[in-house]
């Protein structure tokens, strides 16, 4: 069977990196090794994209459009908060071990990080930067040179440590979904600007475009830029390694696969969110209930294909916020 028309049209590039990098959520988040690390890391990419293949919702600057996305976005973000705290309160009444407490469900649904599921922090960031994009694009006579002042007084914040001052001392509900907004926002603005640029459309399998990113990569590998005091994405060095990344990938003519694993990459691809979503919680049961003692990849392996596994199983379910959990 061939592609449909949709598929047809879908950067095969693109899944292949939210394959890499959720692979390499769950490698980091379950001491399972930092694999793909030299091509970059998860969480600035997966915003960039967001931001890169919803271009239109903001462009539009409708309020239905933005309400919309935010709704979506809000599906997982509220219901990992809920299948979290039931599943692993159910854990506690089996091992009769204290895992948590109401409490962290309030934090987890005030600002997506607590001990139930501290990786859904980038939702609450998502649905922060959502609303700067969508403000930015609806009441800006020239909304990209503010995108390019946004962008470049976020890492003037980073480098003069202010943002750091702010929140590095504050608990850990706080500090990182708070702390991260800083430095998820240029990622945000970069996915919007080379959206509304066009140039990746134009240059698509120009080989030229390729080796110069190629070339530059190499420099900035091989060069390292000063990273401030952050939380974890901060820094130019760490921006530019994903502007560059993201590009190559999609410039890359992934489309003259075999129709059979494109068909299997975007099958896998699709529930990137499910299996960045799920496997904290599968990690948490994994730790209270085995002795395993395998080798560390193994078993970030074995998190990886349980998530992947019941992300499927969800999307399954017959109701339309069913899938919206995991795509």
């Amino acid at each position: 069977m061939g592609l449909t028309e949709k598929e047809k049209d879908i950067n095969y590039g693109i899944c292949i990196l939210r394959i890499i990098f959720s692979f390499q959520v769950v490698m980091v988040h379950c001491n399972g090794g930092s694999f793909f690390y030299w091509i970059g890391s998860a969480v600035p990419f997966f915003m960039l994209t967001s931001f890169y293949l919803t271009y239109n919702t903001f462009n539009k600057s409708n309020y239905i459009n933005i309400k919309r996305r935010i709704s979506r976005i809000c599906i997982p973000y509220f219901g990992y908060a809920f299948i979290s705290f039931v599943i692993i309160s159910f854990l506690e009444v089996i091992t009769t071990k204290h895992i948590v407490s109401y409490t962290d469900l309030l934090w987890q649904l005030l600002l997506g990080s607590s001990k139930l599921n501290p990786p859904l922090w980038f939702l609450s960031n998502l649905i922060i930067c959502s609303a700067i994009i969508f403000l930015v694009s609806k009441y800006s006579l020239n909304k990209n040179k503010l995108f390019i002042i946004i962008l470049i007084t976020s890492f003037f914040i980073q480098y003069t440590g202010i943002n750091s001052f702010i929140f590095s001392n504050l608990r850990f509900e706080i500090k990182w979904p708070l702390g991260r907004i800083i430095e998820m926002i240029p990622y945000a603005c970069a996915g919007t600007l080379l959206a509304s640029s066009g140039i990746l459309k134009k240059i698509h399998s120009n080989i030229l475009a390729m080796f110069t990113i190629c070339i530059l990569l190499l420099f900035f590998k091989t060069h390292s830029i000063p990273t401030p005091t952050g939380f974890y994405n901060q820094g130019i060095q760490m921006f530019i390694n994903t502007i560059l990344v993201f590009p190559l990938f999609y410039l890359a003519n992934f489309e003259k696969l075999n129709t059979d694993i494109k068909k299997f990459i975007l099958y896998i691809s699709n529930y990137s969110l499910g299996i960045y979503c799920i496997h904290h919680i599968i990690i948490l049961i994994y730790e209270n209930t085995t002795n395993y003692s395998g080798t560390s990849f193994i078993r970030g392996s074995t998190i990886y294909i349980l998530s992947l596994f019941f992300s499927i199983l969800i999307s399954k379910i017959p109701f339309k916020w069913a899938a919206s959990l995991v795509r």
